[in-house]
């Protein structure tokens, strides 16, 4: 697909957002989560990541402005709006939204990686 073949090439947040709404729009039953959850599973993404019950969690702790529910998420301007002020706030913290994203999914993890259970 020429769509991510794209974005194996590409750095911008555009590119990304381009390719997020191309999977949503082609694949049925997809919603805008889904399609940046399957982007990020193939590791195709930096910008794009998937607002999910943690993320949404965390950003409610750090007095995030608006609540944040599986409704509002499902609706793709609601959700792109909302992924901007993540992204934003990334951006004035000097780190990718694919890493607070894995940051985020670490510490609500309730099975968190451990001496015990990393393989060395």
């Amino acid at each position: 697909m020429l769509v991510l073949d794209e974005l194996r090439a590409s750095d911008y947040p555009e590119i990304e957002r381009g390719a997020a709404r191309f999977l949503d729009d082609l694949l049925a039953g997809v919603g805008p989560k889904q399609s940046r959850n399957l982007l990020q599973e193939l590791g195709l993404t930096r910008y794009e990541v998937p607002i999910d019950s943690r993320m949404a969690a965390w950003l409610g702790t750090c007095g995030f402005p608006l609540l944040l529910n599986s409704g509002v998420l499902g609706e793709k301007d609601w959700y792109e709006f909302i992924l901007d002020g993540l992204q934003e706030l990334c951006r004035k913290s000097g780190v990718y939204p694919c890493v607070l994203d894995a940051a985020v999914f670490a510490s609500r993890n309730k099975n968190a990686s451990t001496d015990a259970n990393i393989v060395k």
